[in-house]
């Protein structure tokens, strides 16, 4: 959660009390059409995982693969 530039999507992921499935979900999905847009900086969504290690530890080799959405049970 620390790398999340946009303040207003932190405090809403943060409180539990409040936060459903459904809205996950809708996240999600603004997440998935910021991405497809080109727009996941601008948006203040934090940057991939592998990238933030990357950038820590430079002397570090962090490899990354994703296969893209898979339909499972979860999803």
């Amino acid at each position: 959660m620390q790398f999340f530039r946009n303040e207003e999507l932190k405090q809403e992921l943060y409180n539990v009390d409040k936060l459903t499935e459904e809205r996950l979900d809708e996240l999600l999905d603004m997440f998935l059409k910021d991405f497809e847009a080109g727009e996941v900086d601008a948006r203040g969504w934090p940057a991939a995982f592998a990238a933030i290690l990357a950038a820590k530890q430079p002397a570090l080799r962090v490899n990354c693969v994703h296969p893209g959405y898979i339909k499972t049970d979860i999803t």
